[in-house]
């Protein structure tokens, strides 16, 4: 049996033994959703992103999908400082973060190895910010998202993550590995499984046959909450490999980490074998306790007769 669930903005769901689903083929992905066409899901709260860019290195983070828009801020490394340039970037492996701590910070974090030594790239949003980072680093308490409406990262209710990989030019490549997902309060499904990725312009339009499916040079991975990512404490990590040899767009090799909402067909929750055993030993528990009570009140009983 299955059951709808949506995550409206600005809701507060409690996430006691909530689930995650990781690429599950047991959801449904916005096929219910009479607002949005299939194979679309809603407005981006927020998206992290890496490139290499045609002029150099570039990691940002907005309160909504990309970087620029009138009357918005973000933050990005190519505003504070670069970290090299295309020749120096192209092929380099970073380690990254994504880590959401409530009412502290929403923070991406890169690193390298130069010659040993880790170089790291931070980008930190929330009120854990009380000052600018070292560049190319850095922070903000708030950010303008649309309307020009500054807000917290956690400001905004979403109850899906999207990791999409990007490769739309000839020789370019963009690599993920090693995913992982990890949080007290959202436990992965059974079904829940990551696939290391790397993705060419010859990639094909292609995607799970319950989701949406993504354009030729696009794949996506996908994590589905039964509660409020905003509201939870969680780490994302892995590791990222783009190759830019020459050429091709700004955004034509990248990585993004995109916060949304979406209507999900989720498979009922079976409880665990534990959680049966405890109910049964509660209801044990009851039975026994009534059964004393009877037994304690029998002579009382036999004494009015």
């Amino acid at each position: 049996m299955l059951f709808r669930f949506a995550l409206a903005a600005g809701a507060c769901l409690s996430l006691t033994a909530a689930s995650v689903y990781i690429n599950d083929p047991s959801v449904t992905l916005n096929r219910s959703n009479p607002t949005y066409p299939t194979g679309m899901v809603g407005p981006t709260i927020w998206q992290t992103k890496y490139r290499i860019s045609a002029s150099g290195f570039d990691l940002s983070m907005s309160p909504y999908g990309g970087t620029g828009t009138a009357g918005t801020t973000w933050l990005g490394s190519n505003t504070i400082g670069n970290a090299g340039n295309v020749a120096g970037l192209s092929g380099t492996m970073w380690d990254f973060q994504l880590t959401n701590s409530p009412g502290h910070s929403l923070q991406m974090s890169i690193t390298r190895l130069v010659a040993g030594v880790p170089t790291t790239i931070t980008e930190v949003w929330g009120p854990a910010c009380t000052g600018p980072l070292t560049a190319p680093s850095g922070c903000a308490a708030t950010l303008n998202g649309p309307g020009g409406i500054p807000y917290q990262p956690q400001g905004r209710a979403f109850n899906t993550l999207r990791i999409q990989a990007r490769s739309t030019s000839a020789g370019h490549s963009a690599t993920i590995t090693g995913l992982s997902f990890v949080s007290p309060a959202l436990l992965p499904s059974l079904g829940s499984a990551f696939q290391d990725m790397t993705v060419t312009s010859l990639t094909p339009s292609s995607g799970p046959a319950t989701f949406p499916a993504d354009a030729a040079g696009y794949r996506s991975q996908w994590l589905i909450a039964n509660g409020d990512f905003a509201t939870a404490n969680w780490t994302l990590s892995g590791r990222i490999v783009l190759n830019r040899p020459s050429g091709g767009s700004t955004e034509s090799v990248r990585v993004t980490f995109s916060a949304m909402n979406t209507l999900a067909d989720l498979p009922a929750e079976i409880p665990e074998p534990s959680t049966h055993i405890l109910a049964f030993a509660g209801l044990a528990a009851v039975a026994a306790w009534r059964v004393s009570r009877i037994r304690l009140r029998a002579p009382e009983n036999d004494t009015r007769r």
